[in-house]
């Protein structure tokens, strides 16, 4: 055991500027008892804001990025506490891996940082931010606390083994909490509904594929198909008056529209208002990224993360085009068949709903559902002189290349959402 409660250990608030607490604790008053001052941070507090980027790069445990929230925060199920980067790189008495029981809270294991606080702060993941003083007040987050620390390959002892979350991280107490809104670019827009799922499209997308997943292996009876009329998605037990499944009948667009309702409340008032109609199809969410209209668009490659969306326009088409969520950073790979002169090549993991799977390895859409909702790998060009976006390949496979060197009867463009409150 590296620890325990050391006034003097450094630790850091991740990626988070705090206003001054109206609590009398803090980190000093804090390090008179001997113990560690305790904050939370959530996606408004990340970097990039609203996102679900992690400072490490989660091999080692698994982990490539925070995509639900632990509601046990035991041993074998942590949630993420953020440290001091110069931890990180291995100075100090917390490094990376390392996993920390924090009292009343749980286990956390240490993979994210920030620079901002100094002394012995720590700053634990409920993918919401609690950046308001009557929030600190209200619910006691902020506290000093015990704090043990074991490296990553360490066995604790039995009675620390067994410990969970207590009633303060998983009760009533975070009532208050949970419906506090986030706000990112000046406004307030996003609601967190509970602990297992914060709103953010790709946690909730990623949980309805794994859901479905989970259902298949249990050999359960499920709608999941490409179709519409009706179009559904049911979010298993928070779709109330439902079987309590996870199911979807969609298409690309109405997925897309389905989970924007489910991550971030945009209703089909809403949806009207921005889009003229409560369904769009995919070359009206293309032609909003092209005009940059509730979307930042993005223009390069690398710069494309978790949550933006790919967006493809068809001409002489009888579908529209086609639209999906990107689920984790574009990958550079070696350039294979088709090649096209003066680009780069890059894979990318999406979630959307298709007629067909992405390939033929990999895909979730290769067994008994082999249509709808799942997660497959496609294929990005980009240029090998400015990195820009212009092409695309439906799979890794020897397909048509679609875009700039190609066929260009298929339009390619990425963008992040927005949602700013000027349709509401």
């Amino acid at each position: 055991m590296k620890t325990t409660m050391s006034a003097t250990w450094i630790a850091a608030l991740a990626a988070c500027s705090l206003p001054a607490l109206a609590s009398a604790q803090d980190a000093g008053s804090c390090a008179l008892e001997g113990k560690f001052f305790v904050t939370a941070y959530g996606h408004a507090d990340n970097d990039p804001a609203h996102s679900d980027q992690i400072a490490t790069d989660g091999h080692a445990t698994g982990r490539p990025y925070r995509a639900y929230l632990s509601t046990s925060n035991s041993y074998d199920d942590p949630s993420t506490l953020a440290v001091n980067g110069s931890l990180l790189a291995g100075t100090g008495d917390l490094q990376e891996g390392d996993m920390v029981l924090i009292e009343d809270l749980g286990w956390f294991r240490v993979e994210d940082y920030c620079g901002a606080c100094t002394s012995n702060w720590v700053d634990v993941w409920t993918g919401f931010a609690v950046n308001d003083a009557p929030y600190y007040e209200q619910n006691n987050l902020t506290a000093c606390r015990n704090v043990w620390i074991y490296d990553h390959d360490e066995t604790p002892p039995a009675e620390h083994l067994s410990q969970t979350a207590g009633s303060e991280w998983n009760a009533s107490a975070w009532s208050g909490r949970l419906r506090q809104r986030l706000s990112g670019a000046g406004t307030q827009q996003i609601v967190v509904d509970d602990l297992l799922a914060p709103r953010a499209a790709p946690n909730w997308s990623a949980l309805l594929v794994d859901s479905m997943e989970a259902q298949e292996a249990s050999s359960v009876t499920f709608t999941n198909v490409y179709d519409s009329q009706p179009s559904f998605v049911y979010w298993g037990s928070y779709s109330t008056g439902t079987s309590g499944l996870w199911e979807a009948r969609t298409k690309c667009s109405t997925f897309v529209t389905a989970l924007l309702d489910r991550a971030y409340d945009i209703d089909s008032t809403y949806m009207t208002n921005w889009m003229g109609t409560t369904s769009p199809f995919a070359d009206e969410y293309y032609g909003r990224i092209e005009a940059q209209d509730n979307f930042t668009r993005i223009t390069n490659v690398a710069d494309i993360r978790r949550g933006d969306y790919i967006a493809m326009r068809y001409t002489g088409a009888s579908a529209t085009g086609h639209i999906a969520i990107v689920e984790s950073t574009p990958v550079a790979r070696t350039a294979s068949s088709p090649v096209i002169s003066g680009t780069v090549q890059y894979e990318v993991l999406v979630m959307d709903s298709t007629s067909s799977a992405h390939g033929t390895s990999g895909d979730t859409r290769l067994t008994v559902h082999t249509e709808g909702v799942g997660r497959g790998t496609m294929r990005l060009y980009a240029s090998s002189s400015t990195g820009a976006l212009v092409g695309y390949t439906w799979s890794l496979l020897n397909g048509t290349y679609y875009g700039a060197g190609g066929d260009t009867s298929r339009e390619v463009i990425a963008g992040r959402f927005l949602n700013l409150p000027d349709y509401e």
